[in-house]
C-alpha cells in the first residue's frame, strides 16, 4: 500500500459512500485511496519527541526542534494542493463485472534537489478499477494505476524504447524495449491487501526511569525514551490504520476485504513479536570530565544499529546533549577502511586516505552526527 508505507495520515472519508454504479463506487474509493495528509505524519513526530525532553540539554533540544520545523515545513511545500477525480470510461459487460478507466488530476509542489526549491506542477494520472457486483452494490475487485516508471508509456525509459544505448542492447531492458517494471502494460497492480507495517505492539504498560544522577542511569532514560517513542508512535499508526481497514470494508469485494482483514490481524502479531525482540543494551560508558560517551546497541525485531549519546553534566543531573551514529564506512573504528589503518595500499599511500589512515567519512571520529 503506497500511501500506507509512506505513512499519509488521510483524512476521513464518507461512512456510506455511493456504490450504486461501478462508476460511483470507482470515483469514491480513489477520492478515498488518493487522499493523503503528510503533515499529520510530521506533526504525530514532533509530538512523540516530547517525551524525552526532559532528559536532554537546552541545546540538543533547540536542534531538535528546528529540524522538527524543517520537516513541517518540507511537508507542507511537498503536499498536493489540489486533486480532482474524473471518470472517462465504464465498460460494463452482462457478467457482474466492470472496467472503470479514471484520471486524477492534480496540482502538487515538486522539489528542485539543484535550487532545493519547490514549483508548482499539474500531473494527470491514469486509474483502471476493475469493479464486482455484489448483491445491489459495486466493489473494487482490482486497482491499475499508470506506471511510475515509464509514466504510462509502456517503453523502457533508459533507451527511449530504441532497445539500444551507445549501440549496444540496453542494460536496463535487455533489448526487447518495454519498461522493466510494468512490462510495456502502462499499468500496474496497486497493492490493495497488504499492510506490511512495521510498529511494535508491548503486552503489557511500559515501565521507564527519570534518574539522571549519573551517566549511566541518564543514559538509561534516554534508552527507555526510545522505547516510548516506537511505542507512541506505533500506537498512532494503529488507530490510523484501523480506520483505514473500516473504509476499505465498505469498497472492496468480500474475499479482498477478508485478506486485508487477516493482513492487518498479522501486522498486529508481528507487531507484538517485534516488541518482544528488540533490546537495547549499554555496551560502554566512557567519563571524560564534564562529559560521558556512552554507547548502545540495539539488536532484535528487524533492527541492527550502534548509537553513540554524548552526555554533559547540568549541576547534579547528566542530560544528553547529542546522539551520534556508527560511522557507516569504519563502523566506528576511525580507520580507513581500503587500508585497514594502515595509511599504505602496496608501496604507494592508500587512494582511500592518502596516507592519512584515518576514514575519510567520519575524519577518523568513528561516529557522525
Amino acid at each position: 500500500m503506497h500511501a500506507l508505507i509512506a505513512l499519509c495520515f488521510w483524512t476521513s472519508s464518507p461512512q456510506d459512500p455511493d456504490r450504486s454504479r461501478p462508476e460511483k463506487a470507482g470515483e469514491k474509493f480513489l477520492e478515498f485511496w488518493l487522499r493523503e495528509d503528510p503533515f499529520s505524519y510530521a506533526q504525530a513526530q514532533a509530538e512523540v519527541e516530547l517525551l524525552g525532553k526532559f532528559c536532554c540539554t537546552e541545546e540538543f533540544n533547540r536542534r531538535l526542534e528546528k529540524r522538527t520545523e524543517e520537516d513541517r515545513k518540507w511537508a507542507e511545500e511537498a503536499r498536493v494542493l489540489s486533486s480532482r477525480i474524473q471518470v472517462i470510461r465504464t465498460v460494463e459487460p452482462s457478467d457482474g463485472t466492470a472496467t472503470v478507466d479514471a484520471l486524477r488530476k492534480l496540482r502538487r509542489k515538486k522539489r528542485d534537489w539543484n535550487t532545493d526549491r519547490f514549483e508548482e506542477v499539474a500531473e494527470t494520472l491514469l486509474y483502471r478499477l476493475t469493479m464486482t457486483k455484489e448483491g445491489e452494490l459495486w466493489r473494487v475487485q482490482e486497482l491499475r494505476r499508470e506506471c511510475y516508471f515509464c509514466r504510462g508509456a509502456g517503453v523502457c525509459r533508459d533507451c527511449q524504447g530504441t532497445g539500444q544505448v551507445y549501440g549496444q542492447a540496453c542494460y536496463s531492458c535487455g533489448g526487447d524495449k518495454n519498461c522493466r517494471e510494468c512490462r510495456g502494460e502502462k499499468l500496474q497492480a496497486d497493492n490493495l491487501k497488504d499492510f506490511r507495517m512495521r510498529f511494535v505492539i508491548p503486552e503489557k504498560e511500559l515501565i521507564h526511569s527519570s534518574d539522571l544522577s549519573t551517566p549511566r542511569s541518564a543514559a538509561q532514560c534516554y534508552v527507555d525514551f526510545l522505547r516510548r517513542k516506537d511505542v507512541e508512535m506505533s500506537r498512532r499508526i494503529q488507530k490510523f490504520v484501523e480506520g483505514v481497514v473500516a473504509q476499505l470494508e465498505l469498497f472492496l469485494v468480500a474475499d479482498l476485504a477478508k485478506s486485508v482483514r487477516e493482513g492487518w490481524a498479522q501486522d498486529c502479531e508481528d507487531g507484538k513479536r517485534r516488541y518482544a525482540e528488540i533490546e537495547r543494551k549499554i555496551e560502554s560508558i566512557e567519563e571524560v570530565g564534564e562529559e560521558a560517551f556512552i554507547v548502545v546497541v540495539t539488536t532484535g525485531g528487524d533492527q541492527d544499529a550502534r548509537q553513540r549519546l554524548v552526555l554533559k553534566k547540568n549541576g547534579e543531573s547528566w542530560l544528553v546533549d547529542a546522539v551520534q551514529l556508527s560511522c557507516w564506512s569504519c563502523a566506528a573504528t576511525g580507520s580507513c577502511r581500503a587500508c585497514q589503518g594502515t595509511g599504505r595500499s602496496g608501496e604507494y599511500d592508500c587512494f582511500g586516505c592518502e596516507g592519512k589512515k584515518v576514514c575519510t567519512f567520519c575524519m577518523g571520529k568513528g561516529w557522525r552526527d
